[in-house]
């Protein structure tokens, strides 16, 4: 009777440490397999902390991008990431769709895979939305792209009279603020550093009209790298979007990410947040021919371009609608 009782516990007692050990082992191997499953891509964005930058550092720090086996070789540059993706130094671009989109009415062969957020461009005014026509001077850090679209949309909403304003490029942040302080510009995007409690000092918030807007953040790519990355590129645009869904879900959890990442101080975390939140929220993931096409004209008429080609072959909405309906 011993005997057998020994025998039956010596028996358990194998297979358990053969179960353990299997256990272990075939863990390692998926381990290796996962690395190895691996694909890679290189992002550029611009190098400011501001939307584009809370959604990469979210999906890298959160695991987002790990999840669906993906590695981010991320690199934030001054300015000009559309220009670098389209140049062939990176895969692909978080940013404003408008250069490329002029790239693309020249020949180059870009693609906008998602829309991923409509950045709100907040802006900082002399003079209250109710004397919006006495707005003469504006200053924006270039005079092409984004940044011009972005004041001349504002203005129109507001009703400043377009036809009456000088646009002045002014490279840094710092300078704007020491010249709108020195009265010498009238409208300026926010940021940080401006003191809203200054006289002569009103913010003019663009969540009234950002619903409507049509200027995007976009992911965008070329069709080289769609045809030689297709799983890559996949993986970005579901792992990008399932971050946008995570934001829109968990306010505070991305709030506390925000707040523990960068060196801002509350206020600017509750605004940095709400700017993050409302330009996930009110944006198309999957790009639509019509907003796409709101775009293209807006960028005709506030540049003044001409757009040659049409747009139906700059959007490349497989990815895009793929992960939405995952």
């Amino acid at each position: 009777m011993k005997k057998s009782i020994f025998l039956i516990s010596f028996i358990f007692i194998s297979f358990a440490l053969i179960y353990v050990f299997s256990f272990n082992t075939l863990e390692d191997v998926d381990n290796d397999v996962s690395q190895d499953d691996f694909d890679k891509l290189s992002l550029v964005t611009i190098d400011v902390q501001y939307y584009d930058s809370v959604i990469i550092d979210m999906g890298i720090d959160m695991g987002f991008f790990e999840r669906n086996k993906l590695e981010i070789d991320w690199t934030p540059v001054s300015r000009g990431a559309s220009t670098v993706m389209i140049s062939g130094e990176a895969d692909v671009s978080f940013s404003g769709a408008t250069r490329t989109i002029l790239a693309y009415s020249e020949g180059s062969e870009v693609r906008l895979l998602a829309a991923p957020l409509k950045a709100p461009f907040d802006s900082i005014s002399r003079f209250p939305k109710e004397e919006a026509d006495k707005i003469k001077i504006v200053a924006v850090n270039v005079l092409t792209g984004e940044p011009i679209m972005y004041a001349h949309k504002g203005l129109e909403y507001f009703g400043a009279d377009i036809s009456n304003i000088e646009f002045v490029a002014v490279s840094s942040e710092e300078a704007m603020q020491e010249m709108f302080n020195r009265g010498e510009i009238d409208f300026v995007k926010y940021f940080p550093e401006i003191d809203l409690n200054a006289p002569n000092t009103y913010l003019f918030l663009s969540d009234e009209y950002l619903q409507d807007e049509t200027i995007i953040q976009g992911l965008l790519t070329t069709q080289k790298v769609i045809d030689e990355k297709p799983e890559a590129l996949e993986k970005f645009v579901k792992s990008i979007y399932e971050i946008t869904q995570y934001i829109i879900a968990n306010s505070e959890e991305t709030k506390n990410f925000i707040r523990e990442k960068y060196d801002y101080d509350e206020k600017y975390v509750e605004y940095l947040h709400k700017s993050v939140y409302l330009g996930v929220s009110n944006v198309n993931y999957v790009p639509e021919k019509d907003d796409i096409q709101g775009l293209f004209n807006d960028i005709s008429t506030i540049l003044e371009v001409e757009m040659k080609r049409p747009v139906e072959d700059f959007i490349y909405p497989d990815f895009a609608l793929k992960a939405v309906e995952l």
